[in-house]
């Protein structure tokens, strides 16, 4: 599907609650959300699905405000991926919640490209007054949340500007990097590749 504004295939917004297996959400286009936008309170479980070939703005999906995501990769054999997509900020996910994206099972984010920032994951929340991370930064680094025994594995994603692999458009994001490698490293023993970028803050 296509949308001038938001959601080119599919928006949960006031409380909505969705569920989607086995789908494949491919070719949509958006400002924000190619192919899903979530916001206010909506709550949204993605299993074994792909997530391909899609442009936006912003995220192929793109979660706001106090909007849930759970990727759920199913199966042993089974995954979400995310390969292919196209955007300035957040090729495949941009992120923007006061909750965290929860990722279980097996995720991958491949070959996507963004002409700004973020080639996999582009994440902001922030004090919009000194553009301070939000302290759920530190917690939960890049607003992700790895599931025990989850693998996340981010390969050959581009960004023109920062973050090829992640990019936080925040200042202070605490120890949010060094606490993600952690966990990938402890849950999927894979490295990000194409990069992790962190919004300047004047050498601070």
């Amino acid at each position: 599907g296509t949308a001038d504004g938001a959601a080119g295939a599919l928006m949960l917004n006031h409380n909505a609650k969705g569920f989607a297996t086995q789908t494949e959400f491919r070719g949509n286009e958006a400002a924000n959300g190619a192919a899903m936008w979530l916001g206010d309170n909506a709550s949204m479980v993605v299993e074994a699905s792909s997530v391909l070939s899609n442009k936006a703005t912003s995220g192929a999906f793109a979660v706001r405000d106090n909007a849930s995501l759970i990727l759920d990769g199913g199966a042993v054999d089974h995954k979400n991926l995310f390969e292919g997509n196209v955007g300035e900020n957040g090729a495949a996910l941009a992120i923007n919640s006061s909750l965290p994206v929860t990722i279980k099972g097996r995720m991958e984010i491949n070959d996507n490209h963004a002409t700004q920032n973020g080639g996999g994951v582009y994440a902001v929340l922030r004090d919009e007054s000194n553009l301070e991370c939000d302290p759920l930064f530190t917690a939960f680094p890049f607003l992700l949340s790895l599931e025990s025994s989850s693998s996340l594995l981010l390969t050959n994603n581009k960004a023109d500007l920062g973050g090829g692999g992640l990019f936080a458009d925040c200042v202070h994001p605490g120890n949010a990097t060094s606490v993600l490698f952690q966990e990938i490293f402890k849950q999927s023993q894979q490295c990000p590749n194409g990069g992790i970028g962190l919004e300047s803050d004047d050498g601070k």
